[in-house]
């Protein structure tokens, strides 16, 4: 995912990797694809809310931007980040022994996740409209996957 963004959570405890923690591999893997399937499904939830779970909406399109989509044939409503679904279908889990990262590849990714300068001589402001985030409360969601994880022995 080099080319576009992606967040990773990564279990470690006192410094020792997922794999020393849960040293059955079956488990750890089992754990992990939950953890990326929660964080997939959190992240598409967020495209369809238009921004975070419990935080402000997306920051509303420019008359600029709306002026172009008008000129494209595109009809209202003109919702954010989802004009061809493209980025949100792109949206992929990678796992490795102790961490899975939730991304997209798409050049475009980084840009409207964290905003920034865009476009020729980055005169383009494009404001952050962040889809991927680790909050306090998918923290707590993968701690209930681990406990359900070694619950079931």
């Amino acid at each position: 995912m080099a080319a576009g963004t992606s967040i990773t959570y990564k279990m470690t405890k006192s410094g020792l990797p997922l794999h020393r923690l849960m040293p059955n591999p079956i488990k750890t893997r089992e754990f992990l694809k939950r953890v990326g399937e929660q964080l997939r499904t959190e992240t598409d939830m967020n495209f369809q809310r238009g921004g975070l779970e419990g935080e402000p909406k997306w920051p509303a399109h420019k008359p600029a931007t709306i002026q172009s989509k008008v000129r494209r044939g595109l009809k209202p409503p003109y919702r954010k980040l989802v004009e061809t679904g493209r980025l949100r279908q792109s949206i992929t889990v990678k796992a490795s022994r102790d961490s899975v990262s939730v991304g997209s590849n798409l050049i475009y990714a980084r840009i409207h996740n964290l905003g920034g300068k865009a476009g020729r001589g980055h005169k383009t402001t494009i404001p952050q409209r962040q889809y991927l985030k680790i909050m306090e409360k998918t923290r707590d969601r993968m701690h209930a996957i681990l406990s359900d994880v070694l619950r079931r022995g």
